[in-house]
């Protein structure tokens, strides 16, 4: 009770206050808050009332009895106010909110429900909305409506106006709601709301000056682009209406003052002038890969691919990873005496006899193969087998298939990729020389090595 009457006799001494200092200080006579309205987020606390029933406001907030952020609950506010006079304001606000709401001698409600609450204001202010920071004190009515139960209560406190502009301005206010009716509790009340002016009053002592012209002048056109002189920007230049007469000399919607491509079509980014083409390639270079270098559509504005650096596009290279020549369509030329030196290293690749086991020596040459070829990564093999003509063909057949198979084998384990070999087995249907001798024979069953890409 003694907190309360505290309250009433502060609130009371600022009323008085803002009163007497606003005849004081107020700069504009005939400044009045125009009807405005606004919208904004409160808070309840009646934690902080209650810990005040037996502690000062400074002995609470010393031991943290004062209520936190957390612990208050969310309004929505409504807000309109117009000036009575340039220091008196009257204003009907509207609050809404979820929440529990204490009333004396009733249990506490155990969910949420909507308070809707109705006051009627009116604002002391020491000065006009000429300033850019305006307090105020504030007092007024409120009735309140909660689930079956209403209630009247007394909203007084003390806020700020904070004019962003003539228009608009943002509200912060602090109350302390006293209640009246045993169904309205005592509780604080803070908000801030954002707002604006929605009506202009006419001012009745202001007199409408009218004024006669005593002489007719004709309307000139100097540039005779029918926009007359006098709101022409450029009027000696004929220009269109969009740009209050000035021209845009190329069409594209840039007026030619802030177009540094006034002859030439062009777009907005570039301060009128059209994209780029760097290279000159026709691709501009907001869709050029390769904004220096000439290149193609296709390419996205690159030049045609060539990984080996040749000369001969990837398209047309049929060794693409490997440097090669024109005539050999882009794969590397292949020497004579490395050929030679295949072909000889080939001839002694032999087997035992009747067998497509090969001996120590062959599996050597093999690998001396491997060393001439090594460093090249594009090169490929072809093998061929070979047998004579002793025996029935189909024998011949099956016994040079397993020996190209044993080659592959042993060029597989010495190193070399599988998918750069391949070969056929022929039998006895291409001799290279007449079956009819021993020698002839000798050298028809034989392993053919060839190198290609």
């Amino acid at each position: 009770m003694m907190v309360t009457m505290y309250n009433s006799k502060f609130f009371l001494f600022l009323l008085l206050s803002s009163i007497i200092v606003s005849d004081l200080f107020s700069q504009d006579k005939n400044f009045v808050q125009q009807p405005s309205l606004s919208i904004g987020y409160g808070l309840y606390d009646f934690k902080t009332v209650e810990n005040l029933k037996t502690a000062s406001f400074f002995t609470a907030l010393k031991d943290g009895k004062v209520a936190k952020l957390k612990s208050m609950n969310s309004a929505l506010v409504i807000d309109y106010s117009e000036g009575i006079t340039k220091n008196f304001d009257f204003a009907v606000e509207a609050i809404g909110s979820f929440l529990s709401y204490p009333i004396k001698n009733k249990p506490s409600f155990t969910k949420n429900s909507l308070l809707l609450e109705l006051d009627v204001l009116v604002k002391a202010k020491p000065w006009t909305n000429k300033r850019t920071v305006v307090p105020y004190f504030l007092s007024g009515l409120g009735t309140t409506k909660y689930l079956q139960y209403y209630a009247v209560q007394i909203p007084t406190g003390i806020g700020a106006q904070f004019n962003l502009s003539n228009e608009m301005f943002i509200n912060l206010a602090s109350q302390y709601r006293f209640a009246i009716t045993k169904t309205a509790t005592n509780h604080f009340f803070a908000s801030i709301a954002i707002g604006g002016v929605i009506g202009q009053k006419k001012n009745k002592n202001v007199v409408q000056n009218i004024s006669i012209p005593t002489e007719y002048k004709t309307p000139v056109d100097s540039d005779a682009d029918g926009i007359l002189d006098s709101v022409d920007k450029c009027p000696l230049v004929k220009g269109l209406i969009q740009f209050q007469g000035c021209p845009d000399s190329d069409n594209d919607g840039i007026e030619d003052a802030f177009d540094k491509c006034a002859l030439v079509p062009g777009i907005i980014k570039y301060e009128g002038c059209p994209v780029p083409d760097s290279d000159s390639d026709g691709i501009n270079d907001e869709e050029d890969s390769c904004v220096v270098v000439p290149g193609l559509a296709q390419y996205f504005g690159c030049p045609l691919p060539d990984k080996d650096q040749d000369g001969i596009a990837d398209e047309a290279d049929k060794c693409p990873e490997a440097s090669g020549t024109t005539t050999n369509q882009g794969c590397p030329e292949i020497s004579d005496s490395l050929l030679k030196s295949i072909d000889r290293l080939a001839e002694d690749i032999l087997f035992n006899t009747g067998s497509a086991v090969l001996t120590r020596d062959s599996e050597k040459n093999i690998k001396k193969i491997m060393a001439l070829i090594k460093n090249d990564s594009s090169v490929r093999i072809n093998i061929s087998a070979h047998t004579d003509s002793d025996g029935d063909s189909l024998p011949n057949q099956l016994l040079s298939e397993k020996r190209l198979h044993a080659v592959l084998i042993a060029f597989k384990n010495a190193g070399f990729p599988i998918v750069r070999l391949r070969g056929t087995a022929y039998g006895e249907s291409r001799p290279k020389i007449n079956n009819s001798t021993h020698e002839g024979k000798q050298k028809n069953r034989r392993v053919e090595v060839s190198l290609y890409y």
